[in-house]
């Protein structure tokens, strides 16, 4: 097991993880994260929270992921939203 930091940040802020989470490998990382995503989603202003990301660490400060939240609206509900076509725009 390892030890992941999750780091929300955005191009003004930075939210530091310090306490972190023991899971077994990167997988399971993403799969936090996407749940961390979610859950912020549902009580955050949609256009601000576009600019978010979640820095996933591991114990040696090393960055393992980058999750955009844009990525999650883009892909939670199945099907492609108006934010993933903004994106090939």
């Amino acid at each position: 097991m390892c030890t992941y930091y999750f780091h929300l940040k955005s191009s003004e802020r930075i939210i530091e993880d310090d306490v972190g989470k023991k899971l077994d490998n990167a997988n399971t990382a993403l799969a936090h994260a996407k749940r961390l995503i979610e859950k912020i989603v549902q009580h955050a202003d949609h256009d601000r929270s576009l600019e978010w990301r979640v820095h996933i660490t591991s114990s040696d400060s090393s960055v393992q992921m980058v999750v955009p939240f844009p990525l999650f609206f883009a892909v939670s509900d199945g099907s492609k939203s108006h934010i993933a076509n903004e994106a090939q725009a």
